[in-house]
């Protein structure tokens, strides 16, 4: 059990973390493709719905309904 909720917690932060990395490669040529009026935005989006998810996740769900709930989505 442990070393599942490892291996499913490890996944979540690589997820995280290849989202921005994806977005920092992809970034510059789709600015020069679109040339959008707020050269910002993606960033902005990107960081405001992990914010989201985290006060969600971390403040808002966890603590009314344990963790059961959110790990039994994933088995």
């Amino acid at each position: 059990m442990h070393l599942k909720l490892f291996f499913l917690n490890g996944f979540g932060y690589a997820a995280d973390s290849l989202i921005l990395l994806l977005q920092s490669v992809t970034a510059g040529q789709a600015a020069l493709e679109f040339q959008p009026s707020f050269t910002k935005g993606l960033t902005v989006a990107a960081y405001t719905g992990m914010l989201v998810g985290a006060l969600f996740w971390g403040l808002g769900e966890l603590p009314y309904h344990g963790k059961c709930p959110e790990f039994a989505l994933i088995y």
